[in-house]
């Protein structure tokens, strides 16, 4: 949990947000709208996997047990829900707006679901690197995983994708993510 709040919190968004008012960003973003959600994708994916890095290499040095890692994800998924969800949700509950957008709100939740178990496999993903002394290589796949999964969300956000197309390509990407794992015994 304090990984995602540091990496995230602390870190990256605020420095998105900073550049996000710098005017060559401005005119980047309006000139390569595609271009720049991948960057934001994969500025996603290298702190959040950094994050995990370093978490692993400071406070797991010693471990071997996989379960660490599959509590410190589900940790950093759950953060994410309190951090970005649970405001949006509490918003449709106060304002009585949860049976109009019902289905947008169980949407929400089914991405959220998906989105845990994505964390949950990128932590294993990255402490199995640790295991097998690949911890480098590992980490940089877990970053480009995490940045084109991002990627296909920030894809709705363009509207080049629709919500249901991004939600079942997230299914997808995770499932193929958790088969390939189960496959290589890292799971």
């Amino acid at each position: 949990m304090i990984c995602f709040l540091v990496s995230q919190g602390i870190l990256r968004l605020p420095l998105l947000m900073w550049l996000k008012q710098q005017m060559p960003i401005i005119v980047f973003q309006m000139n390569n709208p595609v271009m720049f959600a991948f960057l934001v994708s994969a500025s996603a994916g290298i702190f959040e996997e950094v994050g995990r890095f370093l978490c692993f290499s400071y406070l797991y040095p010693k471990s071997n047990q996989r379960s660490n890692a599959f509590y410190f994800g589900l940790g950093h998924g759950l953060m994410e829900v309190i951090l970005i969800a649970l405001p949006s949700w509490i918003y449709l509950i106060a304002q009585g707006l949860i049976f109009s957008h019902l289905f947008i709100f169980g949407l929400s939740i089914y991405e959220r679901v998906v989105a845990v178990s994505l964390h949950i496999l990128l932590s294993i993903l990255v402490f199995h690197g640790f295991l097998n002394h690949h911890r480098y290589q590992y980490t940089m796949l877990a970053i480009l995983l995490h940045t084109l999964i991002d990627f296909m969300v920030v894809l709705l956000q363009l509207e080049i994708v629709s919500a249901i197309g991004i939600e079942v390509m997230l299914l997808g990407s995770v499932a193929l993510l958790f088969v390939g794992m189960k496959k290589w015994n890292i799971l």
